[in-house]
């Protein structure tokens, strides 16, 4: 039944949906809006959450940078310690390996804060 009513209203709600946009973009305000350009403000303060380290490098590592040159104040917080990866050193070595390597990214982009 639920098949039936998906068939028989898919056509009128993708016409509708047509019809509706047409005259929404047709009347809208073309120019009329002001965009804020985000790097461009004095002073921000930035929170980035990563899984774990290198995520945020991969994830917004370019607008990190950007904020760091406008000398935004950028606090990185870690959810995991990276300690549950398959490999053969233990536990300990590789959360030392990781705090090493959330340090080096800290010095390089100028983080303000790592919290793990």
């Amino acid at each position: 039944m639920k098949k039936i009513i998906k068939q028989l209203l898919k056509y009128p709600i993708k016409i509708i949906n047509s019809i509706y946009l047409y005259f929404y973009y047709k009347f809208s305000k073309k120019g009329e809006y002001e965009v804020k350009e985000i790097f461009n403000q004095p002073f921000q303060r930035v929170v980035v959450l990563a899984p774990h380290v290198d995520d945020e490098v991969i994830g917004v590592g370019a607008a990190l940078l950007k904020h760091s040159r406008n000398g935004d104040e950028i606090t990185c917080v870690y959810i995991t310690d990276g300690s549950a990866c398959s490999t053969d050193f233990s536990r300990d070595t590789i959360i030392a390996v990781r705090k090493g390597e959330a340090e080096k990214i800290k010095e390089f982009i100028g983080l303000k804060e790592i919290i793990f």
